[in-house]
């Protein structure tokens, strides 16, 4: 009795209500952020660990017996596709390091190229979808592959004797576009050079119907490679109207024609973005694109540099160009260096008129960080060396935290290429605060990759 007249009082229930409250906030999860790291920390294992952005707990998600060829992580970072050396596709659950799906038969010749260029599998923006390729090795073919994780279902998208690469999801989830080389109505490997034509295609994923949007003639002669003419690199604008890709992408290195492209969704408008007209195996030409959702805009970095001794006469171009989305036709472009070879920027981020890449150091040969400062106003470019940084390890990526506050990169002090990989460290930098951190990587005795900055629940 007296209980029940201690329920009703309106009050206690508040105060009752509340502690739960706060219990149940105590114990649900919170969102955190990590990095994926990729190592060989045996010459016969390697493996996969998730390091909180501070360098705490450490641990080790799962061992795999083969080389890493390509990988796909879910906009929640609660899923990782990864191809191995072999001839299935392994989704593991990241949270827990159990895999949760093996799909077999998916192919490895052909696969091994395209990873060099594009992506060989794509989530959904929801995470509950996977898009991978799968060879057909009947006719030599690569076919697309829709995987729902809910249903443990496949579907096939594509028909037809072709090529796809670089699937890319529009950001409501509607819609796919890839890459496609149209075939002489043959198995692609049948075709003369001149009959292989690359193109884009979109698929309904609603209506399941596809629609080529583009339509490149080839040159009759001019590239004797499937692979060199073929596009990669798709992007879809924020606003789902607009989807950016290159051409040129060869999986063996050549640069012919390199160029960026920007397309509308259906195909009404096609604008050819760079103008360098490369078509030149002394080059190596590299891009860094990024669309910018806060204020609808496209950063097209770029640098071209020669393969050939300074002897040669021939001219590095570094620089970016900045596209309204409203007209693509007036890009704004900032020219970094015209004539230092050893300039060579890899661009890391870009965020609101800052930018970070990384440049070969005079004294070292390592590649040092700058930091760029574009004022859109005046036009001006400051660029200040991060000189007070350690220098970046020879084969290290640098990574963004999704925010564009964080920065991370692998360092092995002034010996850049060091074989003893227990003096690796992880450099993280809060460009906020302008603060570095480093972390020691001796658990390691291999080499480490930094592959993703995921933000995902504890």
């Amino acid at each position: 009795m007296y209980l029940k007249q201690v329920f009703r009082n309106k009050w206690i229930k508040r105060v009752l209500f509340f502690l739960f409250s706060l219990l149940i906030t105590s114990c649900s999860t919170e969102r955190g952020s990590y990095i994926l790291l990729f190592s060989h920390n045996t010459p016969d294992e390697r493996q996969f660990h998730l390091m909180r952005e501070d360098g705490t707990q450490l641990e080790l998600l799962a061992s795999v017996p083969y080389e890493l060829s390509y990988y796909g992580l879910s906009p929640d970072g609660t899923k990782l596709a990864m191809g191995l050396r072999t001839n299935f596709l392994t989704i593991l659950d990241v949270p827990s390091g159990k895999i949760i799906k093996t799909i077999r038969d998916v192919g490895v010749n052909e696969l091994h190229e395209l990873a060099e260029k594009g992506n060989i599998v794509s989530w959904s923006p929801n995470g509950n979808q996977l898009v991978f390729l799968r060879e057909i090795s009947a006719i030599q073919g690569v076919e697309l592959v829709l995987y729902d994780t809910l249903n443990d279902t496949q579907l096939v998208l594509t028909a037809d004797e072709a090529l796809y690469r670089s699937p890319a999801w529009s950001p409501d989830g509607q819609y796919l576009a890839a890459a496609k080389m149209q075939s002489c109505g043959l198995p692609p490997w049948q075709c003369s050079p001149e009959a292989n034509n690359w193109d884009i295609v979109v698929f309904d994923l609603k209506s399941q119907t596809s629609q080529q949007i583009t339509h490149f003639e080839n040159i009759a002669g001019r590239f004797q490679n499937v692979w060199s003419k073929s596009l990669c690199g798709l992007k879809w604008s924020p606003t789902g109207d607009f989807i950016l890709f290159e051409n040129g992408c060869s999986a063996f290195g050549q640069n012919e024609g390199k160029e960026v492209f920007v397309v509308s969704r259906e195909g009404v408008q096609l604008v050819q973005l760079t103008d360098f007209d490369y078509d030149d195996s002394r080059y190596i030409v590299r891009y860094t694109t990024k669309w910018l959702a806060s204020d609808n805009q496209l950063f097209v970095a770029y640098s071209i540099m020669p393969m050939m001794p300074p002897s040669y006469g021939l001219v590095a171009q570094h620089g970016f160009d900045i596209y309204q989305q409203s007209d693509f036709n007036q890009g704004n472009r900032v020219v970094l260096d015209n004539d230092d070879s050893t300039y060579h920027p890899i661009w890391a981020t870009y965020n609101d008129g800052q930018f970070f890449a990384s440049v070969e150091h005079e004294s070292s040969g390592c590649r040092q960080l700058i930091q760029g400062n574009y004022d859109y106003g005046t036009s001006e470019l400051t660029l200040t060396p991060k000189s007070d940084w350690p220098l970046l390890a020879t084969y290290s990526d640098i990574l963004t935290s999704s925010n564009g506050s964080y920065l991370a990169y692998l360092t092995t002090g002034e010996i850049c290429s060091a074989e003893d990989h227990t003096q690796t460290q992880i450099v993280l930098a809060d460009l906020e605060q302008d603060q570095i951190t480093l972390l020691e990587m001796t658990a390691f005795t291999e080499e480490v990759r930094l592959l993703d900055w995921i933000d995902r629940l504890d």
